[in-house]
């Protein structure tokens, strides 16, 4: 059988960014490893179960990097669990998946749908995920208004809102001491900006204010 996934495009610079959120790891491993062997690094002769295994190590994700979507674009790769995607969007259990989630995404393709009708499915993997999503944001706007807060800004402009947005996953990232561009949150914040507030229109309603000349707010300053 075709294993069944979701697949989650991250709109993030040049580079294709890609999430699948998979029912069974193990079996999707299995058919990838077959497809796509190149794509993997020397563990590919462990095999499949071990590749699973080593998945759920340190944050759940199993990354493919550098891979050739074409002759001009290179693309990456995650593979998660989506009871581990879930997990990590509700709870912020390893904040890595749901940290790369924090930017605008879009849904590609749902090959988890059940073939039973969504309402008699409470194991419809897109309505879980696409719930979880929404939980994902709205913990991540409450969470960057009360860090801006916190420094006494009670009005706070669109790209201060969500360069704290974006920087949430990388707090206390030792590469962005080392290695890491200092500029990533600015350079992913800026061209996807009007893409940033259209997604949180709704998560922000009532955490906080948006003023007519578009900038941010409390509801309740202190």
């Amino acid at each position: 059988n075709r294993p069944k996934f979701v697949l989650i495009l991250i709109m993030q610079g040049k580079m294709l960014d890609l999430v699948f959120a998979v029912d069974d790891p193990v079996q999707w491993h299995t058919l990838n490893l077959r497809m796509n062997p190149a794509h993997y690094s020397g563990l590919r002769w462990l095999g499949p179960n071990p590749i699973a295994a080593i998945q759920r190590y340190p944050a759940a994700v199993y990354y493919n990097t550098l891979v050739k979507a074409d002759s001009q674009t290179m693309m990456k790769y995650g593979v998660v669990s989506v009871e581990d995607l879930c997990d990590d969007l509700v709870n912020w259990r390893w904040l890595y998946a749901s940290g790369r989630l924090h930017k605008p995404v879009v849904i590609l393709e749902g090959d988890a749908v059940s073939d039973r009708d969504e309402e008699e499915d409470p194991d419809n993997h897109i309505r879980r995920i696409q719930s979880a999503l929404t939980a994902n944001l709205k913990s991540a706007s409450l969470c960057s208004v009360l860090l801006l807060s916190s420094c006494d800004a009670h009005v706070f402009t669109a790209y201060e809102l969500f360069t704290t947005v974006a920087g949430l996953s990388y707090k206390g990232d030792f590469r962005m001491l080392i290695g890491e561009d200092k500029r990533k949150v600015d350079n992913i914040v800026k061209p996807l900006l009007k893409q940033f507030e259209e997604l949180y229109s709704a998560p922000l309603q009532s955490i906080a204010e948006k003023t007519p000349d578009g900038l941010y707010r409390k509801p309740y300053p202190a």
